[in-house]
């Protein structure tokens, strides 16, 4: 079974990882935003977990598999949730 983590502000807004475990549409209208890239390194010849839109590497390992792991086990905790929300996106 998946589990996933919902953070739920006094605002109302509920933050999470998208995942199909919870059928989010349920809840209302959904609004989306990119919280990471997992994308090759042609250079270092490794798959990189990166913010979009910058140039910061934050996971980077052989295996794309051990990267969207690693992103997954990472931006699914609420304390990481909220930095996710306070960190203005970037065009």
């Amino acid at each position: 079974m998946k589990t996933a983590t919902l953070l739920i502000e006094p605002t109302g807004e509920v933050l999470c990882l998208y995942t199909e475990a919870i059928p989010l549409r349920s809840l209302g209208r959904i609004t989306t935003r990119r919280a990471s890239t997992v994308e090759f390194n042609d250079t270092v010849q490794e798959w990189q977990v990166g913010e979009p839109g910058r140039d910061t590497v934050h996971y980077s390992h052989p295996s794309r598999e051990a990267c969207l792991e690693w992103e997954r086990r990472t931006f699914s905790r609420s304390r990481s949730l909220r930095q996710l929300n306070k960190r203005k996106p970037t065009t």
